[in-house]
């Protein structure tokens, strides 16, 4: 079994680098914390509060799932390397082998992106988008073991496929 993080800024391509993993991985999990956050009712106006119970929600799947001998493939901008630790913690009770990605390009490229797909004033703003990658060039360093991909001249297709040989090419433990 696998713990497949997918982590970066806004507009990286996790989400959909992470589908097209979850359609490579037979039986495979995916598991969107944000799916998760926008099932419960008014999570906009507590925020912190919204995200703390997705998480919990996410464990606990997270269990059922390896308890069921699935792996299971996370997408998410995780700013904070605690929370990560949480879910490298469950991973470690189901001996499931854990890989962390960290998704990144350079923030021009970046912007670049966000401006094809279209930024708004709302959840997707050019300077949310900024932000996220500042959070996530923090995180960076402290994050020795993640893998960290350079996704600026590849297609989300392309970052699955570096993904997949990488598994493939890693001793599971």
């Amino acid at each position: 079994m696998k713990l497949i993080i997918i982590n970066g800024p806004w507009g990286v391509g996790k989400s959909t680098t992470a589908a097209l993993l979850h359609h490579e991985l037979p039986g495979s999990f995916h598991l969107e914390l944000d799916v998760l956050r926008r099932c419960i009712s008014g999570y906009e106006q507590d925020r912190q509060k919204s995200f703390y119970f997705s998480l919990t929600l996410a464990l606990g799947i997270m269990e059922t799932c390896f308890a069921d001998g699935r792996d299971v493939i996370i997408d998410k901008m995780f700013f904070d390397g605690e929370v990560i630790d949480q879910l490298i913690t469950v991973a470690a009770k189901f001996d499931a082998s854990v890989h962390e990605f960290i998704l990144w390009c350079d923030n021009r490229t970046l912007l670049e992106r966000g401006a094809t797909r279209g930024y708004s004033s709302g959840v997707f703003s050019i300077d949310k988008a900024q932000r996220s990658w500042e959070l996530i060039a923090k995180l960076i360093p402290l994050r020795p073991t993640a893998t960290v991909l350079d996704t600026n001249s590849l297609s989300p297709a392309d970052v699955a496929q570096k993904i997949m040989v990488y598994l493939k090419d890693i001793p599971l433990t």
